[in-house]
């Protein structure tokens, strides 16, 4: 999708318990994530297969959001 605004401003109108941010071009909706594979960053792959890069200095932050959201889904 290409848009008009930077990336971070639509970073602020997404909900955070559903959407996070895990690298400089990509925000993610956590009801999507099919794997993720661990790595420096890691990798999340998608429900369509799309294989998305996790940044290094993101990976702590989408780690921790995962797991809550996985918590607050069971």
């Amino acid at each position: 999708m290409v848009v008009s605004r930077q990336l971070g401003e639509y970073e602020k109108l997404l909900p955070e318990n559903n959407f996070t941010r895990i690298h400089d071009k990509y925000i993610i909706n956590l009801s999507f994530i099919k794997e993720y594979i661990k790595g420096s960053g890691g990798e999340v792959i998608l429900e369509n297969g799309k294989e998305l890069p996790v940044a290094s200095r993101r990976k702590e932050d989408f780690l921790s959001r995962f797991e809550k959201w996985l918590r607050r889904k069971a």
